[in-house]
């Protein structure tokens, strides 16, 4: 056979390679349109995906359920986000926390929590995960004891020294142990922010304002951009009476959990805010009931 008369020419290739690529670029756009309707369906909004952070995403949409008083949905969405986060998010620790709560939960999510922590023992947000279930069930005794393991595991994490010294002083009893360990560790670690933010919460929490916000500003000149900080800084103002003042400091704690994508955070301490500025609330951490004393260890090293 002629090889000449299956040959085309030029003009007429051109034409069948436009089509080629029109159709390619159908299949494409088809695709997309299938992902898009996915990654919506399970939270992941096209400004998140513009920011490449799905699990921002995630969260807008736990907010919205929740807002709807669909916290079961809610969990649906964030369930399977827990079991393949490694290590875990902080934020899906906040949101886990936030969520379970809702519906009533915690059972479940400490179940979750502790059989990821028998393979990822070493994941710190895991064992502040615990810790702050067992806060929010109103057990500081035994939240203790994990936070203990998340500062043994990275104690320059300020959640992690901040959600120890919060527990050390709604245990009770003399807080003095516990103001020598964060001594130690900040002379050990005089930069880091971490450890003064601990002492700052294991003061507030046991009625020394005035030296807990000493401690929260020499840590916010040491790192500016931690929410918590600004958060607890507010709280501490609320209880001096400066209303104003707390306002600014819950107010740049929202701001900067928008820009760290953590929409369920972000809305709980605007509602500390809302507080602040309607003149009610009087700076106590949602949740933050005390137990009977109990468990006065510190951690070791």
């Amino acid at each position: 056979m002629n090889s000449s008369k299956l040959s085309l020419n030029p003009a007429r290739h051109r034409v069948l390679q436009a089509h080629l690529l029109f159709f390619v670029a159908l299949i494409l756009a088809g695709c997309h349109a299938a992902t898009s309707n996915k990654s919506t369906s399970t939270g992941e909004t096209a400004a998140a995906r513009s920011t490449g952070d799905p699990i921002a995403g995630i969260l807008l949409h736990v907010r919205d359920l929740l807002d709807a008083g669909q916290a079961d949905s809610a969990i649906a969405v964030l369930r399977p986000r827990l079991l393949a986060s490694a290590p875990m998010d902080p934020r899906l620790v906040r949101a886990m926390v936030i969520t379970y709560g809702a519906a009533g939960l915690y059972r479940d999510g400490m179940r979750i929590i502790d059989d990821l922590i028998l393979f990822r023992s070493s994941d710190v947000n895991l064992h502040m995960a615990r810790g702050e279930i067992e806060l929010q069930r109103h057990r500081p005794e035994v939240a203790l004891r994990h936070f203990q393991r998340a500062i043994l595991i990275d104690d320059a994490s300020p959640e992690a020294t901040g959600g120890f010294g919060r527990c050390r002083a709604l245990t009770g009893g003399n807080i003095d142990p516990a103001l020598a360990f964060f001594d130690k560790l900040i002379k050990a670690k005089p930069t880091s922010p971490a450890a003064r933010y601990g002492k700052a919460v294991l003061l507030l929490e046991s009625g020394r304002v005035e030296e807990a916000v000493e401690d929260l500003r020499w840590v916010i000149g040491l790192n500016d951009e931690l929410w918590q900080v600004e958060r607890d800084y507010g709280r501490a103002l609320v209880r001096l009476s400066n209303r104003q003042g707390a306002i600014e400091h819950f107010e740049k704690a929202v701001r900067l959990l928008d820009g760290a994508g953590d929409p369920l955070m972000a809305e709980r301490v605007a509602g500390e805010l809302r507080e602040a500025a309607e003149g009610a609330g009087d700076g106590t951490p949602p949740g933050g009931d005390e137990s009977p004393p109990a468990g006065k260890d510190e951690p070791q090293g």
